[in-house]
C-alpha cells in the first residue's frame, strides 16, 4: 500500500466514526424512585434498586453502547443514567427531544442479540424516550428479556410529561 492509500484510509475511518455530541440536562431532583427535571417538564419513577449517576456526562460510552444508534441519540438530551445494584443487572437511560419524529408511543426498539428494549411517550411538545439494557451473560438472557420488558413497562408507564409553556 502506497502513503496516499493509507492516509485516505484513515481520513475514511475518523470521518465514519461519531461525530454526535451527547448533550446532558441539568437540575434533575431525585427523591427516592422519583426522578423528576423541572428544566424540560419530565419525571419518571424507577425501581428501588435504581442508582442515578450522579453526573451522567461521565457515563457517554456506555449510554452510546445502550442506545446503539448515535442518529437516535442526535438532538437529544440525556436527562438521566442509572444501573440496577440487584438481579436482574441492566442500565437504563431517559433522554428526551422537543423534534417530531416518526415513531409511535410505546415500546419501539426489542432487540434480542444486543440485550436492549426501547420505549417512546410523548406530548404535543415532546418526546421521551427510555431504553434499558440488560448486563448479563447468554446463559441467563432468555429468561431476563422479559423481566426488561417488563420493568420497563412500568418505569415508561410512570413517565409524565409536564407542558412547560400551559397557562
Amino acid at each position: 500500500m502506497n502513503k496516499s492509500t493509507v492516509i485516505l484510509l484513515i481520513l475514511i475511518l475518523f470521518c465514519s466514526c461519531s461525530s454526535i455530541k451527547l448533550s446532558f440536562a441539568k437540575d434533575n431532583y431525585i427523591v427516592g424512585t422519583k426522578i423528576y427535571n423541572k428544566n424540560v417538564g419530565i419525571s419518571a419513577t424507577f425501581f428501588g434498586d435504581m442508582e442515578f449517576a450522579k453526573k451522567s456526562s461521565n457515563y457517554k460510552k456506555s449510554i452510546r453502547k445502550l442506545v446503539l444508534d448515535d442518529n437516535l441519540l442526535k438532538d437529544k438530551t440525556i436527562i438521566t443514567y442509572s444501573k440496577t445494584t440487584a438481579s436482574p443487572d441492566y442500565e437504563a437511560v431517559l433522554f428526551y427531544s422537543t423534534k417530531k419524529d416518526s415513531l409511535d408511543d410505546g415500546l419501539i426498539r426489542y432487540d434480542s442479540i444486543n440485550n436492549v428494549v426501547g420505549f417512546k411517550k410523548s406530548n404535543n411538545e415532546k418526546n421521551c424516550y427510555l431504553y434499558l439494557k440488560l448486563v448479563i451473560s447468554k446463559s441467563d438472557k432468555s429468561k431476563l428479556v422479559q423481566t426488561i420488558i417488563a420493568d420497563g413497562t412500568t418505569i415508561y408507564k410512570s413517565i409524565l410529561l409536564h407542558n412547560l409553556h400551559s397557562k
